[in-house]
């Protein structure tokens, strides 16, 4: 039972009945019994009607992570049959091999991160009340999922603004440093030690498949293209050529391997995009795909103008590349930038361009991802295929 209580201020619950998993600090009215960090506690409105319970950080701008809205204990059988909710979810939306097994508020444990590499799990922790747990979840992973090996990636930034250090290591079993994964039916090597995130994207998986169709005989250029997903997978459908870009020396040898691990012909470019961007307009050269996965222009809102600039400008240099009827593929992963923002931004791109912008396919992160309604930064990756013509 918990003995901590969390009261709020008049008016503060109608976001949390509908839906919202935070209790930010400014919204807390006063604190009854035992308060530690770390703790489940119980959460009630002014009038004192229940709300939920969940774990408690007084030292977080989000002062409780809501776990449950019933008053059912929990214990280790509620962080089981989430893990299993979760597990029976991917596997219903068709994934088997490489995933996202669970995603934190979306999946109903907050701060709880699980990929899955084949037979190899990477995990973050990144709340205080889940990494004092962290023990008992990982048992759970064991039981779950019967991997070979479980690595945690807690290195996240977020896990500094819980009081929290960055952590590294293995946690069962044997993991190594490289992986190979498949994603449809091209092969990719991943770094779960030290690679981005857990060891890739793993939230533009399905993005990845989505541009095959457009691929055939089409001159391809793929923009920040990090390890190259999106432009392998653009050589393996069939594209006349492709060229893909990076400014990190990782990144290109990256790319190097998976193209050697899946015999496809594309060029790597080492250059700062925008300026290769640039010189193409003046050489005149042109492409009939373009696809721009950044990494995120801003973290913060108060940058939100400044990063609103760089991606009208790299859209706008590549519809300018861009044959006439051609594919731009523009991603964002910038949770300030909402999708209104961004399909305005690419508005005002075109306009400048002088082009007629067709929307054919808009998309958010994989389904391995879910997003939640009422919050609203899960909605953070947007993802546009449109076609390209002039006015």
């Amino acid at each position: 039972m918990n003995t901590g209580k969390i009261i709020l201020n008049p008016g503060e619950e109608k976001r949390l009945l509908d839906g919202h998993p935070w209790v930010y600090n400014n919204e807390v009215n006063r604190l009854l019994g035992r308060i530690q960090s770390g703790d489940i506690v119980s959460v009630y409105s002014y009038q004192g009607d229940w709300i939920g319970q969940g774990f408690l950080n007084t030292q977080s701008k989000i002062f409780v992570r809501l776990l449950s809205r019933s008053e059912a204990p929990i214990d280790l059988d509620f962080f089981r049959r989430k893990l299993i909710i979760a597990k029976e979810n991917r596997i219903q939306a068709g994934y088997q091999d490489t995933f996202r097994a669970f995603y934190a508020e979306a999946d109903g444990i907050p701060g709880l991160i699980i990929d899955k590499y084949g037979e190899y799990i990477a995990v973050q922790f990144l709340s205080l009340g889940l990494d004092l747990r962290k023990q008992e979840i990982v048992s759970l992973i064991q039981e779950v999922y019967q991997p070979k090996g479980i690595y945690e990636r807690s290195d996240s930034p977020i896990r500094e603004k819980e009081g929290l250090p960055s952590v590294s290591g293995n946690l069962f079993g044997t993991t190594p440093k490289w992986v190979v994964t498949n994603e449809g039916e091209c092969r990719f090597l991943v770094d779960i030690q030290e690679g981005q995130k857990t060891g890739t994207f793993l939230d533009q998986t399905q993005n990845h498949l989505a541009i095959r169709p457009y691929c055939s005989h089409k001159r391809v250029l793929d923009c920040f293209s990090h390890a190259g997903h999106f432009a392998i997978q653009a050589a393996h459908a069939g594209a006349q050529s492709v060229t893909a870009v990076d400014l990190s020396e990782d990144a290109c040898q990256m790319i190097q391997k998976n193209q050697e691990e899946n015999a496809v012909d594309l060029t790597i470019v080492k250059r700062d995009v925008f300026d290769f961007l640039q010189t193409e307009i003046q050489q005149k050269a042109t492409y009939d795909l373009i696809i721009l996965d950044p990494p995120a222009f801003t973290k913060t809102k108060n940058k939100l103008p400044q990063a609103k600039k760089g991606y009208k400008h790299i859209n706008l240099q590549a519809m300018r590349l861009l044959t006439e009827g051609g594919i731009l593929v523009s991603a964002s992963c910038s949770q300030h930038l909402l999708l209104t923002d961004f399909l305005e931004v690419i508005r005002e791109a075109a306009a400048e361009a002088k082009k007629q912008v067709q929307l054919l396919e808009l998309k958010i992160q994989g389904s391995d991802h879910p997003a939640l309604l009422n919050l609203e930064s899960s909605f953070y990756l947007k993802f546009l295929i449109m076609r390209v013509s002039s006015l």
